[in-house]
């Protein structure tokens, strides 16, 4: 935006940079104040530059200060919207500051107001990207711990040369199934397996859903030509899957001992 001539825009910008930060108390978060002090003095740092640069590269001071900003805050843990309270009160302060320096250089209100206005739009940027950048950072967190927690929960044990186990514990649905399949198959390459046990003493319910996916499984297992068989079959599974007309098409016993013994027969 275009501004006076009498206007010394590099006075706003100084004066900003010298009098704008505050030791206002410090917001719960976990990790070093030092780190909130830092980006606290680059907020203001970014804030004044805008008085003076362009729009474009104010905008781009902005886009790579606000994603390595949002990464951060959930690397540090800090909530979004106690960041944002820091931003906002970074605005009310320095809007005091450009009232201050405005009044000292004999501004009108439409020349006030220029200035005003440039630094306003990228507060509101500011808040948007940081916004937009946290929600993206804090989903793949989450998606990655996610996943961890998926991988654990299907841990495939070898028990001996060319004998492994895969314990499914909880429900199966199309994403547990999926890493099922995924695990399943890694693994048994890489223990170079000839029989694998699908231990279902741990699902709750078998029904037509889960028994594709487990049927999937299975299908890709002989495919690369590993042996399954299947394990914890109980009673209340066994009549559930006979109702259904279920079929693994594999051998099926009630215990894990079951299972093994039979390979080793």
């Amino acid at each position: 935006m275009a501004t006076s001539a009498n206007i010394n825009l590099d006075n706003f910008k100084d004066l900003v940079l010298q009098k704008a930060y505050s030791d206002q108390s410090f917001i719960s978060f976990r990790g070093n104040k030092q780190d909130l002090t830092n980006w606290r003095k680059k907020l203001i740092e970014i804030y004044a530059n805008s008085l003076t640069l362009s729009s474009d590269k104010s905008a781009d001071e902005v886009k790579k200060w606000g994603k390595e900003f949002a990464n951060k805050l959930v690397e540090l843990g800090l909530p979004l919207d106690a960041a944002i309270v820091e931003m906002r009160t970074a605005k009310q302060n320095i809007g005091e500051l450009l009232k201050e320096e405005a009044n000292k250089q004999e501004l009108t209100i439409n020349e006030y107001h220029s200035i005003y206005s440039i630094f306003d739009r990228v507060v509101d940027q500011s808040v948007e990207l940081v916004s937009i950048c946290y929600m993206k950072a804090h989903d793949e967190k989450i998606s990655s711990a996610q996943h961890a927690v998926d991988e654990l929960s299907i841990p495939v044990v070898k028990i001996e040369e060319g004998i492994g186990i895969l314990p499914v514990i909880g429900d199966i649905d199309t994403r547990r199934a999926q890493l099922l399949m995924v695990t399943a198959l890694e693994k048994s390459a890489e223990f170079k397996l000839e029989y694998l046990i699908l231990d279902l003493s741990g699902v709750p319910v078998i029904d037509t859903m889960v028994a594709q996916q487990i049927f999937q499984v299975l299908e890709a297992l002989r495919i690369s030509g590993v042996t399954s068989k299947i394990s914890g079959i109980r009673p209340e599974l066994a009549i559930t899957m006979t109702q259904l007309g279920v079929n693994f098409e594999v051998q099926s016993f009630s215990s894990l001992h079951q299972a093994i013994a039979s390979i080793k027969e």
